[in-house]
């Protein structure tokens, strides 16, 4: 168990080095920069979305050492391809976003992707072996490192490019790392069978990929053409605390869950998922509570009031709920190995997305509840699809959602001063850590087996 709380403790501390990247760039940069910034980011991710592309999974069913070179010489290709996209985007960014800055920061973007496939290959061979010290450290450490020192880049030089060097630097350090902790992969020829079975393997993750970076980050690309890019730096400010529950609980935890779902036989994985659920639910409660009263109170003791949105939050907290559920359904698909129906449902997702944003585009409350209500829909359709491979039984979640509800209306009735706020939210976190301890502690025995 050593290893997974290894594990969530990196991927946490990962989580926190960003946070605070991202905001002390909201407060360094002007608020237009900010948004720029924020459209910098969101193209990285897309970006990173691509480079795994399913070559780890693949290489856990099928992959042997002598198919290690293979998949460098994928991953070059892969990463020239990327770096030609977004050096295309280059060319015609600014006149997209009627701006004059962004394209020579998405020009200097567009070489990290030439970095990052060099990493040696000896890495997928250890995640099969599920090494995942060396891995987590060789990964992660390089992440951590590089958000820390452009954290001190962004106090010093406050100027957009921090975030384009921070990237960088934390791939060449990760491929570096690569070499530096893993033996040197052993020698051998193209395998154009091998080479083929993955390219086959993987078009229905790129569909994944696709999908799921529209529905999560991509609209950050379109969004500042809709509402423009000053509204845009106070949308991406409050979303990125909004969204701090998942980024914080459901994506490091998601981690550690994926190997167990996995691992048990579907008899089980209906049972272990209600459970898991329904107490997400119950943590991704309690957080959102903590940041719903403290963050207004943080922002003006740290005189940094100008991007935040209080009514905005509110709705971002409400989504960020059904996101961080939606979350949890989406790696049991993955587990189930039906990612071709999870697609069908990510589709579904995207299509209310874009029908209800040309209905109600006209601010970002309208935005915020489009994404919700995709994700309600995808929350719902995927839970009706998933009963039809494992058992579920909806008892344990109907239970916390009317804890919830009723936790929630007293929080509020009671919320009507700064000592009862602070009050409260030392309750949730307290409670919070309870639940979480609690959750950790009843999965001891899946860590064991691995």
């Amino acid at each position: 168990m050593k290893n997974q709380i290894y594990t969530l403790c990196i991927f946490w501390i990962g989580q926190i080095c960003f946070f605070v990247l991202n905001f002390i760039s909201s407060k360094q940069l002007e608020a237009r920069d900010y948004a720029l910034y924020s459209i910098v980011l969101a193209l990285i991710m897309f970006g990173m979305r691509f480079v795994e592309v399913g070559i780890g999974d693949f290489y856990l069913l099928k992959g042997k050492d002598e198919h290690l070179k293979t998949i460098l010489t994928i991953n070059i290709i892969k990463g020239v391809f990327i770096c030609c996209l977004f050096l295309l985007f280059s060319v015609f960014v600014d006149d997209f976003y009627e701006v004059s800055k962004i394209s020579s920061f998405v020009f200097a973007v567009s070489f990290i992707f030439l970095i990052e496939p060099l990493k040696n290959p000896t890495f997928y061979r250890y995640y099969k072996e599920k090494r995942m010290i060396e891995v987590i450290t060789i990964e992660r450490v390089s992440y951590i490192l590089s958000l820390i020192f452009g954290i001190f880049l962004m106090i010093e030089y406050k100027s957009v490019w921090v975030l384009v060097i921070t990237y960088i630097l934390y791939f060449i350090s990760q491929t570096t790392f690569s070499y530096v902790f893993l033996p040197v992969f052993p020698k051998s020829k193209f395998d154009k069978v091998y080479s083929l079975e993955l390219l086959k393997f993987s078009k229905y993750i790129i569909g994944f990929i696709i999908l799921t970076y529209f529905i999560r980050q991509g609209l950050d690309l379109i969004i500042p053409k809709i509402i423009g890019i000053d509204n845009f730096a106070v949308y991406s400010f409050t979303f990125l605390i909004g969204v701090s529950p998942t980024n914080f609980l459901i994506y490091p935890l998601n981690k550690l869950l994926f190997p167990i779902y996995t691992s048990v036989k579907n008899d089980q994985l209906g049972e272990l998922f209600d459970e898991i659920l329904s107490k997400s639910f119950i943590l991704i409660l309690l957080l959102s509570l903590a940041i719903y009263f403290v963050s207004p109170l943080v922002l003006e003791f740290l005189n940094h009031t100008t991007l935040f949105d209080y009514k905005l939050l509110g709705f971002v907290l409400l989504y960020t709920l059904i996101r961080g559920l939606t979350a949890n359904l989406g790696i049991v698909f993955k587990s189930l190995n039906i990612q071709k129906i999870y697609n069908r449902i990510l589709i579904l997702e995207a299509s209310v997305i874009v029908i209800t944003l040309l209905i109600f585009h006209k601010n970002v409350y309208y935005i915020i509840f489009s994404l919700g209500l995709a994700m309600l829909v995808h929350f719902v359709v995927g839970l009706f699809v998933l009963s039809r491979y494992v058992k579920l039984s909806p008892k344990k979640l109907i239970i916390s959602v009317l804890i919830g509800s009723v936790l929630v209306s007293l929080q509020l009735l009671l919320s009507y001063n700064f000592k009862l706020e602070i009050i409260l939210t030392v309750l949730n976190l307290t409670c919070f850590g309870i639940m979480l301890a609690s959750l950790l502690f009843s999965l001891r025995t899946y860590f064991i087996r691995q």
